[in-house]
């Protein structure tokens, strides 16, 4: 009731239809876990949807104790996490470099208070190892080293627009140099921030990260904690904020322990079956001949449905039991068959991958890829197509804790510096929450207004739902496809 923010839910009462998402069921699982000490996988909520189905499904499973991941001694050396060790090698290509750039800006109106900003900005930084981590090369292995908050001398730039006769491009300008600006993986830092004095009555603070140190569900912890601790300084508080049990690091040296074994051995063999015999390129129609070598230079073009079409979505998707993002799942695969003309596709969708409590309030890299396999063979009807898409969905979250990386490692795909291996089209739900506390005083909204000028892969679709409709875009290699197209 709490996470849907309702008075009742009976036993009967499926979690989706009453509102419940892919995010609310990650908090609802980690919340179970904390509570009860076992480890459950999100996939559950997924096949019993109903809180009685639920609560049976977990008295019927012989599940493991949940062993807590615990703090590790700082003076060792600390490894990177799989997904930081492939972005780490990522990196080391020149033109890879800007695709991995978390840009963020929170545009304030009103009396500005600058000591405010200046200490929550601060004490974000302190409170979280990762955004003080860079990383430095040993024997040809690279490792985390955490920079005491003491000696980070983080600096805050600053543009001053007030008296700049268009003063909202010349802003533009700004966020989009900022978010194209370059990391040094080893000197740090690995985020940085910049004010941008629109006009006497107006601010922005735009913070850049890079991925290997946060990511999506990440940057909405900072600017929550900013607010936080914005508000608290203008009331004369100390920090609203509980200490945070464990760190970054701690989950890095944790994940590759708890991955031996036998757990690995069982979700690699899964996917080793579901992915055995892929095609290993999606043979959409381009504009331009595939270059030898990945360019990543992209471009984005938005997209919106209206709340009519966004209803009558949620309408079939619950008439076929399944969720709002695997219904726009099925629509992609389906659009993108049509397109290639395979009938044999494999998608990839991130993963938020905080499963566990003690991550939900962490700052760092923990997305996943999940690479998604669907055959559409056989002209499936639209029920049968949700069916085919559902499942392929539920066993791939019922997998999803090893790492991308691994499963590549796993699978060992033919390997091209054309184009990303297992997979080159992305599909992105992203449901972070809209809401935002006040900050005193001060109006603001955020966003990452900015234009997009990388791509990752050849083709990625981003959707979010806000206020009954959805919204996002399509990110595009422009050394493949035209804007036209």
């Amino acid at each position: 009731m709490e996470l849907l923010k309702l008075d009742r839910v009976g036993r009967h009462d499926n979690f989706f239809a009453l509102g419940g998402h892919s995010l609310l069921a990650i908090r609802m699982i980690a919340q179970i876990q904390a509570r009860l000490k076992i480890d459950v996988n999100v996939g559950e909520i997924f096949t019993h949807s109903t809180i009685k189905d639920f609560a049976q499904s977990l008295k019927k499973n012989d599940l493991p104790v949940l062993l807590p991941i615990r703090r590790i001694d700082r003076n060792q050396p600390i490894p990177l996490s799989f997904a930081q060790q492939r972005l780490w090698f990522i990196s080391q290509i020149e033109s890879a470099g800007r695709s991995y750039h978390i840009p963020f800006y929170l545009r304030l109106q009103g009396d500005l208070n600058r000591n405010a900003l200046r200490w929550a900005l601060d004490t974000v930084l302190a409170r979280h190892e990762a955004l003080r981590t860079t990383f430095y090369v040993e024997a040809g292995t690279p490792f985390q080293r955490i920079q005491p908050w003491e000696t980070l001398n983080f600096k805050i730039s600053e543009t001053d627009l007030r008296d700049h006769p268009d003063p909202e491009s010349s802003v533009r300008a700004v966020l989009q140099r900022e978010a194209d600006g370059r990391f040094d993986l080893e000197r740090g830092p690995l985020v940085r921030a910049h004010l941008i004095l629109a006009d006497n009555d107006e601010t922005l603070l735009a913070v850049t990260m890079h991925h290997i140190v946060s990511d999506g569900w990440s940057m909405g912890i900072f600017r929550d904690e900013f607010i936080s601790l914005y508000n608290a300084y203008i009331r004369g508080e100390q920090s609203p904020l509980p200490s945070l049990a464990i760190q970054y690091a701690d989950y890095a040296v944790w994940q590759r322990h708890w991955l031996e074994g036998e757990r690995l051995q069982e979700q690699s063999e899964y996917w080793r079956i579901a992915l055995a015999g892929a095609p290993s390129l999606l043979q959409l129609p381009t504009d331009y001949p595939r270059p030898a070598e990945q360019s990543y230079a992209g471009a984005f073009r938005t997209i919106f449905l209206d709340g009519d079409l966004t209803q009558k979505l949620k309408i079939v998707s619950s008439r076929h039991d399944t969720t709002l993002f695997m219904t726009l799942f099925a629509a992609w695969f389906l659009l993108l068959s049509r397109l290639a003309g395979q009938e044999d596709l494999v998608v990839g969708t991130p993963t938020a991958n905080r499963g566990r409590p003690e991550l939900d309030p962490l700052i760092g890299f923990f997305v996943n890829t999940l690479p998604v396999r669907l055959d559409l063979a056989g002209s499936p009807t639209v029920s049968d197509l949700l069916k085919r898409v559902k499942t392929q969905i539920l066993a791939a979250l019922r997998n999803q804790d090893i790492p991308f990386e691994q499963m590549v490692e796993v699978l060992r795909p033919i390997r091209s510096m054309a184009h990303t291996p297992l997979f080159q089209v992305m599909f992105a739900w992203e449901q972070m929450s809209q809401t935002m506390s006040a900050l005193d005083g001060v109006a603001h909204q955020s966003g990452p207004a900015i234009h997009h000028t990388t791509s990752k892969f050849d083709l990625s679709l981003h959707l979010n739902e806000s206020e009954g409709m959805i919204s996002g875009g399509i990110e595009y290699a422009t050394a493949l496809f035209d804007p036209a197209t």
